[in-house]
């Protein structure tokens, strides 16, 4: 949960992320860009 939102669980799968989310899944590792 973040900023009173739920995302996930994603396994193996492309989303689109609000900015602030991405980057704190990209920071601990738990997400990847796609191109």
């Amino acid at each position: 949960v973040l900023g009173g939102e739920t995302y996930g669980p994603f396994e193996e799968e492309s989303q689109e992320l609000p900015l602030a989310v991405a980057m704190f899944l990209l920071c601990r590792r738990a997400a990847r860009v796609e191109r």
